[in-house]
């Protein structure tokens, strides 16, 4: 927006410019009108909204942070403990057999959600890309001129095999971006040991951690998918067909990035930030998604038949996905076997 479309809203009244700053912070109106009308009844009430959301936004904040994280963390997981009764109940409830991978992919799971610098270089980054490639599309005027001429192409019938390749190289490098996988044994730390006596075999817990890594990777894909559909009126077609293809780079570079971390782990940190902000591995298999990201664009030229390259993308990526588990449970199974803190 230049300085001239600012000055035009400010002259515009009825508080044009606060209206577009509310669009994004939703307190911005309330605030505005407080301070326009501070000697007014109008100043009072609205000053009360604005004290009164932002209370309720902290609350849940606050609720959801007692939620998720581990208590009394604070950049470092330091861990309490709590005494409390259980009735016979909820002891039978607690102790229902379960598969062993489901289980240890929620203590994953948990782990990553509990523990703030994981949950926010490895969870938070799947679902903050769609912000930050589709937002301009919301907040600047040339953008959503841009946006205009953008959304008859992406329903043209003709390109849909273009946009599949298109999508499905992004999830290549959306795949490559998310550390969950690419860090998972690094994570472990001075740990690492414990993992090699619990009642779990090597495979059940590789599985356990490319799934981690997978699910987290395929919902920013979903979430990316639904922005499309309300930004860009794609239509429900072309999102399931991007659905139906996108896990595979999705579970591909979950795959690679395990194997990257099982043959050069960072376990000698004292802090996790170290053990994924300053990770290599996560870098090597960012590499590795844009490689095949680009690959993935050979295919261009049958992309005028759709079902071809629907084929075409399942058959030899399914390929190299059986290909890299079957490593990864002989080869990496061995390898994190002779892993030593």
């Amino acid at each position: 927006m230049t300085q001239e479309q600012i000055a035009d809203l400010m002259q515009k009244g009825e508080n044009s410019l606060a209206g577009l700053a509310s669009g994004i912070f939703p307190t911005t109106r309330w605030g505005a009108e407080a301070m326009i009308s501070f000697g007014e009844l109008s100043g009072l009430f609205n000053i009360l909204i604005y004290i009164g959301f932002s209370i309720l936004v902290y609350m849940v904040l606050l609720w959801l942070g007692e939620l998720l994280y581990l208590r009394g963390v604070v950049g470092m997981s330091e861990t309490g403990s709590s005494r409390k009764k259980n009735s016979s109940f909820m002891l039978e409830k607690e102790v229902e057999q379960s598969s062993v991978v489901s289980s240890y992919f929620l203590v994953e799971l948990k782990l990553l959600f509990r523990t703030p610098i994981y949950f926010v270089n490895c969870v938070m980054i799947n679902f903050l890309w769609p912000i930050f490639l589709l937002l301009p599309f919301v907040i600047e005027q040339e953008s959503r001129s841009m946006l205009q001429k953008i959304i008859p192409m992406v329903n043209n019938p003709d390109i849909v095999g273009t946009i599949l390749i298109a999508s499905f190289s992004l999830a290549f490098f959306l795949g490559g971006t998310n550390g969950t996988a690419s860090t998972s044994i690094s994570r472990e730390g001075q740990e690492l040991y414990i993992k090699k006596y619990l009642p779990v075999s090597y495979r059940q817990q590789l599985t356990a951690k490319v799934l981690s890594g997978f699910v987290l990777g395929v919902s920013g894909i979903i979430v990316f998918v639904a922005c499309a559909v309300f930004l860009l009126k794609l239509s429900l077609w072309t999102a399931f067909l991007i659905i139906l293809t996108a896990w595979l780079p999705i579970l591909l570079t979950s795959l690679t990035g395990l194997l990257i971390d099982l043959y050069n782990p960072k376990l000698n940190w004292d802090n996790e930030q170290k053990a994924v902000k300053q990770n290599v591995n996560l870098l090597y298999n960012m590499l590795i998604g844009l490689l095949f990201a680009g690959v993935t664009w050979i295919l261009l030229p049958f992309s005028s038949n759709l079902i071809l390259t629907v084929i075409i993308l399942l058959a030899v990526y399914g390929l190299l996905c059986v290909l890299l588990v079957k490593a990864l449970f002989t080869l990496g199974v061995n390898q994190f076997g002779q892993l030593e803190v």
